[in-house]
């Protein structure tokens, strides 16, 4: 019987060590690739080593069957010699035809495992190219990355130096003008006592004068001097009065145009949020302070003006939060856009309501609409302060007072009802009896100015004024 020939299977070289990962994604995507394409080359491989297995099989299995058919054939060769022989050669020929086939079956499957090996041997190495391929696309993905971000750091760095170096500018402008003021300041405080000093050396002056020519004159100059000293605090005191009478007077303006702003900031957000456009929009709070200005103003219709103002605001911020008048995606409902197109209507029957037209007009309205002098309590043009003059000096060396003193003086002795009276006028005309006016106009002191104010608009009693 012939030896079996058992061909060995080559195992399939591993793939290269994958290069170390440059970027998270693109390896993995390439590992991915390199993968699936090993695996398909493994499987073919395998494919072909199988056909040359069963080839093979089938090889030997032709030859167990070959050396079966010789075995008979000796057999019968020997039950009859003489049939065997003539029979043999063909036998012979026979089993050299199955050895060739077997030859030739071997050659072929190892034919066919050299290609699969050759395949998978390209197959690994495009997969190595891929991964080559990964590699340099991440280290230039990473240096761009680099370039980038060194970028954004210099530009923030730049901008940082340049807000600093404006801060710094800034700071340098306060602290100049700080010093300005300070010395200004200085200058005035310096003024004041170079004038107290001058008033304390003229006085003592006449004192001494007055001394040598007899005790007579020495009381009237005291005298004298005590009505001057007097004199100054009176003035001063009422310099102070009106300084303060002058600031309180417009604190409350200050308060309503802050509460102004920051309502106007919720009208003009409601009006946007509903879909008006910026300029259209930025109208609302202009309608409804103006409005609310104005009624506090006349000292009517502040009620529903304040409504207006807190119900819009009050709408805007429920709605800014998702718990009134908006949808799930933030949009307004039909009826808040109809509410809101609705409020300019309502104002303008206010106003009209307000300020009347025609024959609605009341007369105390058209006297106060009547061009005046602008009142001390409203904010106006600063306008230049001119320098006030000193008093000349009579013969007998008294400051003369000015003729306007004496017109003062007479307000000043009118009673509080004449007072209250005035003011009440003032209010019925529809303008404000602030304290800096009664000063102004009557020439009396802070005090009483606030008193008569507040008596003034107190609610008058049934049975009339006390």
């Amino acid at each position: 019987m012939a030896t079996r020939r058992t061909a060995k299977r080559r195992t399939p070289t591993q793939p290269a060590a994958a290069p170390a990962p440059a970027s998270e994604d693109l390896l993995g995507q390439a590992r991915a690739q390199a993968a699936a394409l090993l695996a398909q080359a493994r499987e073919e491989a395998a494919q072909l080593t199988d056909t040359a297995a069963r080839a093979k099989a089938v090889a030997e299995q032709e030859l167990i069957d070959a050396d079966q058919r010789v075995t008979a054939l000796r057999k019968q060769a020997d039950a009859d010699l003489a049939q065997a022989q003539g029979e043999l050669a063909d036998v012979e020929v026979q089993r050299g035809q199955a050895v060739w086939d077997l030859e030739q079956a071997k050659r072929n499957a190892d034919a066919i495992r050299a290609e699969a090996e050759d395949f998978s041997a390209r197959r690994r190495a495009f997969a190595d190219q891929l991964h080559r391929d990964a590699g340099e696309a991440a280290t230039a993905v990473r240096t761009a990355a680099g370039q980038d971000a060194q970028h954004i750091r210099d530009s923030a760095y730049d901008e940082a130096r340049r807000l600093r170096a404006q801060a710094d500018a800034d700071a340098v402008q306060l602290r100049a003008s700080a010093d300005r003021l300070t010395a200004e300041a200085r200058q005035v405080r310096q003024d004041a006592e170079r004038e107290a000093a001058r008033i304390v050396a003229d006085g003592q002056r006449r004192a001494k004068l007055a001394r040598f020519d007899a005790e007579v004159l020495r009381r009237q100059a005291d005298a004298e001097l005590e009505r001057a000293r007097q004199v100054r605090q009176s003035a001063a005191g009422q310099r102070r009065g009106r300084a303060a009478a002058w600031v309180w007077g417009r604190a409350p303006w200050a308060a309503l145009c802050a509460a102004v702003g920051l309502t106007a900031s919720g009208e003009y957000e409601l009006a946007h949020l509903v879909g008006w456009p910026g300029a259209v929009a930025a109208l609302l709070p202009v309608t409804i302070d103006v409005w609310a200005v104005t009624a506090f103003h006349r000292g009517r219709d502040v009620k529903a003006a304040l409504a207006m103002m807190i119900g819009t605001n009050a709408v805007y911020h429920l709605a800014e939060r998702g718990m009134f008048g908006v949808d799930g995606t933030g949009r307004p409902a039909w009826w808040l856009i109809i509410l809101a197109a609705s409020i300019a209507p309502i104002v303008v029957w206010r106003v009209h309501q307000l300020i009347g037209t025609g024959a609605d007009r009341a007369p105390s309205a058209v006297a106060a609409e009547a061009p005046t002098a602008a009142p001390a309590d409203r904010p106006t043009a600063l306008a230049p302060v001119a320098p006030t003059a000193r008093p000349a000096r009579s013969k007998a060396g008294s400051p003369t007072r000015a003729t306007g003193r004496t017109s003062a003086k007479s307000s000043a002795a009118a009673s509080d009802a004449d007072l209250i009276a005035s003011a009440r006028a003032r209010l019925a005309q529809g303008q404000e009896p602030s304290a800096t006016w009664l000063m102004n106009t009557h020439g009396i002191g802070a005090k009483r100015a606030a008193r008569i104010r507040d008596a003034a608009k107190a609610p008058v009693p049934v049975g009339g004024e006390r």
